[in-house]
């Protein structure tokens, strides 16, 4: 830890990238001895210019840590939003069978850096759960050059326009046995996504913010907060994502982050232009989900009791 302190606190030249093909070849030269995913999310962030490839980094090893087996410098998305949402309800996609194994049908809408992965992690009924009232899902590997899927990239966001984004079309693809991960797909990967993701993005936004205020020298006092926020971030990484601790942890995380990121607004006066302007074009970012992150916590005091 101290040493990603250290980069987050003293960082090295900023970098910057033509698209997130480039980026991703550098972090992943950059970040490849370390160990843990959060590590490598926090490491990466202290680098780049911008937010969306804090971001981008901080989403990969976030997906690093919910599939352990994912090979190291594998770009990969998980692929879960339908027309309907991504509750189970509104999953669609099917994992059937025919005569001549398991094959995987439907429609996905809204996948983070698909354009640009070679590996999608696809949220799926089982066929055989048809009729239930609520759908067994599964979680199943798929290359994205495997024959019937189509990738069709989206337009970019008014804000992180970095971050590709892209459709998938899933017609009969065949899937091996060994590509549909063990567990339930809601239990165990899909519902502990949104908690994993939630950490990993905001240690990442933590050692962004750490490292533009090295180069800025905003005062002492914010930049030991966002340090000390950065352990607790690492820590809480550590943690069951399915605990109702973790999740009252990590709301307490979520709103430090969010009173310190309203504060240091002045300070952005001291920071070169250009940074100025993108993270004022991408601060929206931030506020992705939030009801969603506040219904989380509501719960996990509830599952306490109090």
């Amino acid at each position: 830890m101290l040493a990603l302190l250290a980069a987050a606190l003293s960082p090295g030249p900023v970098r910057t990238f033509d698209g997130a093909a480039e980026w991703w070849t550098d972090h992943v030269a950059r970040t490849r001895d370390l160990e843990r995913p959060i590590d490598r999310a926090i490491l990466g962030a202290t680098v780049v210019d911008r937010l969306g490839f804090a971001f981008a980094g901080a989403y990969a090893a976030a997906l690093s840590a919910l599939v352990p087996s994912l090979p190291a410098g594998t770009l990969a998305s998980l692929a879960a939003t339908e027309d309907g949402g991504a509750h189970p309800r509104a999953i669609e996609t099917q994992l059937g069978t025919d005569g001549d194994g398991l094959v995987l049908s439907g429609k996905k809408r809204w996948v983070t850096l698909g354009p640009e992965g070679g590996v999608c992690f696809v949220v799926a009924r089982r066929a055989e759960s048809a009729g239930l009232e609520r759908p067994v899902l599964a979680l199943v590997r798929v290359p994205v050059g495997a024959p019937g899927v189509t990738v069709t990239p989206l337009a970019h966001m008014p804000f992180v326009p970095e971050i590709p984004h892209a459709e998938l079309s899933l017609e009969r693809v065949r899937v091996a046995p060994e590509d549909v991960l063990p567990g339930d797909g809601y239990e165990r990967y899909l519902k502990p996504f949104r908690t994993i993701e939630d950490v990993h993005v905001n240690a990442a936004l933590l050692a962004w913010l750490s490292s533009i205020g090295a180069r800025a020298g905003w005062p002492r006092p914010v930049r030991e907060r966002l340090a000390t926020l950065l352990v607790a971030a690492r820590t809480i990484a550590g943690e069951d994502p399915s605990s109702a601790v973790t999740h009252i942890a990590l709301g307490g995380l979520l709103s430090a982050v969010h009173a310190l990121v309203g504060e240091i607004d002045p300070l952005w006066a001291s920071t070169q232009g250009e940074t100025r302007a993108l993270f004022a074009r991408d601060r929206a970012l931030l506020s992705v989900a939030s009801k969603a992150r506040a219904a989380r916590l509501d719960k996990a005091w509830s599952r306490l009791g109090t």
